[in-house]
């Protein structure tokens, strides 16, 4: 399960992930890679530069939840 959190409260990561500059395919492709070693209930925390990335990472969290 994916859940987005965009919010400036403080919240501590199980893991924290760098996605730089990276543009939307390798930037999720990173993303879903950072986050295959998650167990439920751990937080993986992005940080990106790209301005996509807002938009991408929800886009493929929801893709993955109404997946069959």
């Amino acid at each position: 399960m994916c859940l987005i959190l965009m919010s400036k409260e403080q919240i501590n990561p199980d893991f924290i992930i760098d996605l730089e500059e990276m543009g939307c395919g390798d930037l999720v492709i990173a993303f879903i890679k950072a986050m295959r070693p998650l167990e439920v209930g751990q937080i993986l925390k992005a940080r990106a530069l790209d301005k996509g990335a807002a938009a991408d990472i929800p886009a493929w969290c929801n893709m993955r939840m109404t997946k069959n």
